[in-house]
């Protein structure tokens, strides 16, 4: 149950059951879409007293070592969470893409691509009675090893 795990609170204003609920509700379709496991989150709505009237400032902690933070400002309490909870979501969004993703990057991408420009070779025989490539005493994998790098 993530609702035992999410903590709202107002700073100079009274949150309803009416907002709790809500922000409760959307908190845990977030943990469900994203990861599954909530451990911790914060919601902290502010009432200032000059400018925007409402800034709402999230922390998550999912999992062991994983932490968000989010914040937004706005006029509507309500709409103040959902700007916030959607930086919150994005940020879980690339975390977890990143976790999964299985394309290579980086140095990996670089060899990749190399190996793909270079033109294919045939493969050597190494069979049966063709041994002629090896000299006395070598490994037929150095033997081929040698023999790409010409």
């Amino acid at each position: 149950m993530v609702a035992q795990h999410v903590v709202v609170t107002g700073r100079n204003m009274e949150v309803g059951d009416a907002l709790t609920t809500h922000i409760r509700a959307r908190m845990e379709a977030l943990s469900q879409k994203y990861f599954g496991l909530l451990v911790t989150c914060s919601v902290t709505l502010t009432k200032n007293h000059k400018g925007i009237a409402h800034r709402c400032d999230v922390s998550v902690t999912v999992g062991q070592a994983m932490y968000y933070v989010g914040h937004a400002e706005h006029n509507d309490p309500r709409q103040c969470f959902e700007l916030t909870l959607e930086h919150v979501a994005k940020q879980l969004r690339r975390d977890k893409r990143k976790l999964h993703e299985t394309k290579p990057n980086g140095h990996m991408k670089e060899r990749m691509l190399n190996e793909l420009l270079i033109p294919e070779r045939e493969a050597p025989m190494i069979a049966g009675d063709d041994l002629s490539i090896l000299e006395p005493g070598e490994d037929p994998a150095v033997a081929v090893s040698r023999l790409y790098q010409k």
